[in-house]
């Protein structure tokens, strides 16, 4: 019997597709906040507890290889509070995986240091980050489009 070699090409497509991996090239560098659900700056969007809102002014993302920093401005307004405005800092590790790049860190807002995992997704020079439910004190799922990347 004679064997014949799969080419890379051959076994993607006998696999179903191949996913590309992000090299660090193609996604290191600082990236500046565009919109918040598709909404433009400043966005508000409901955080918790019930009734309050966040409405975020400015954001910056960077990304590096292995870890990650977010830098997020924001004013918190409830019934019972007039407007504090915060600067969340968040750093922790970014880790690969296919074309997604999944970070994860310690919620600043949790009292019992919750770590959150995000996910971003890279396309050109724009950076998409989804925060999970309850991330950072927002109610819902959270997208964040991030734009105009600066290489490191």
């Amino acid at each position: 019997m004679q064997r014949i070699p799969l080419t890379v090409a051959a076994a993607c497509l006998l696999a179903g597709g191949c996913r590309g991996t992000l090299a660090p090239v193609q996604f290191t560098g600082s990236y500046l906040l565009a919109s918040v659900n598709g909404a433009a700056l400043p966005a508000t969007i409901a955080s918790k507890p019930s009734g309050c809102s966040t409405t975020v002014d400015v954001a910056t993302l960077t990304l590096a290889d292995g870890a990650f920093y977010l830098l997020l401005s924001r004013t918190v307004t409830c019934p019972s509070l007039t407007g504090v405005h915060t600067f969340d800092q968040i750093g922790g590790g970014l880790a690969v995986d296919g074309s997604t790049l999944t970070l994860r860190a310690i919620d600043p807002t949790s009292p019992s240091a919750t770590v959150i995992s995000m996910a971003v997704t890279v396309t050109g020079s724009d950076a998409t980050l989804t925060l999970p439910p309850g991330a950072l004190g927002l109610s819902g799922a959270t997208t964040m489009l991030f734009g105009q990347r600066q290489p490191l």
